[in-house]
């Protein structure tokens, strides 16, 4: 990884250290950082009696019911269950779109939501979509730990998930970190990445240029995935188009969030690393303040 990622990471990481996660899925609000189950377990939190059955440990014994009742009867505690995540980083080269702040707020972020991960007791882990889905280098360690990182991936998140065959962790919560700028049904993506998890967020990365370039007369441009060139005409009425296409793109995205019960949040990545004000993630209840 070269020295601006890692310290993009960092940057982010340094930010994270006042945050922990806010999720609202059962999740406990920190502490030990634990979620407390529906079955039995060795928490400290009291759940019901049950009669004595042979081979249940002695210790759980209640010997005041005995004392009152003659009855054998055991206390049962919830069942204590460590919470988990994913984040899963989508690191194709549109994630470093030049003259954008995309890489710094892409890496930064993953950065931070991994800092409050740690700081709520979660135990995470930290993908990478280039060429495939695949678990970075010490992901669930301090960011500075982390192995090589790079946003230079000609594949997308659709196609990596459609060919994915699992690894994510059982009932975790999974934060997406992407712009979505990529063709494909966005249902698909959200009905594979939703299976299995307690809880799914995307936060979309977009740089102002995504949202309104700013480009007219006769323009060369480079798909930055793929290398492709082509020579195009820009005037009013092509910009014009290209909103109308991003406005139905957001659309279709919102669409396939809200019939997946999956949460969508998009940023700017320039208004989010000017000073790292979190107050969207917030209000969504995605982090909350330590």
């Amino acid at each position: 990884m070269n020295n601006t990622y890692r310290q993009y990471l960092l940057e982010g990481a340094d930010a994270g250290a006042g945050y922990m996660l806010g999720l609202r899925h059962g999740l406990s609000d920190g502490g030990a950082g634990i979620k407390l189950g529906n079955r039995t377990g060795s928490s400290l939190e009291f759940m019901e009696h049950r009669d004595y059955m042979p081979g249940d440990d002695l210790r759980q014994l209640d010997w005041n019911v005995y004392a009152r009742t003659e009855k054998l009867t055991v206390k049962l505690y919830r069942e204590e269950i460590n919470p988990r995540l994913d984040i899963i980083m989508d690191s194709s080269a549109s994630m470093a779109l030049p003259d954008t702040e995309k890489a710094r707020a892409t890496l930064g972020l993953s950065g931070l939501l991994a800092t409050a991960a740690a700081n709520s007791g979660y135990l995470t882990r930290v993908w990478t979509g280039a060429e495939r889905l695949e678990q970075v280098v010490n992901g669930s360690s301090h960011v500075r730990c982390w192995g090589d990182l790079e946003l230079s991936g000609h594949g997308n998140l659709y196609e990596l998930m459609a060919d994915f065959k699992g690894g994510f962790q059982h009932h975790g919560v999974r934060i997406v970190i992407s712009d979505l700028l990529w063709p494909g049904e966005p249902k698909h993506f959200t009905a594979k990445i939703r299976s299995n998890a307690s809880a799914v967020i995307i936060i979309q990365v977009l740089a102002r240029q995504d949202i309104t370039p700013e480009a007219s007369g006769n323009i060369r441009l480079c798909d930055s995935e793929n290398g492709t060139e082509e020579e195009l005409f820009i005037d009013d009425n092509a910009l014009h188009k290209y909103r109308d296409t991003f406005s139905r793109h957001q659309q279709n995205w919102e669409r396939a969030c809200r019939e997946s019960g999956v949460r969508l949040i998009s940023l700017v990545a320039e208004d989010m690393i000017a000073s790292w004000d979190m107050r969207e993630l917030m209000a969504h209840e995605i982090l909350r303040t330590t």
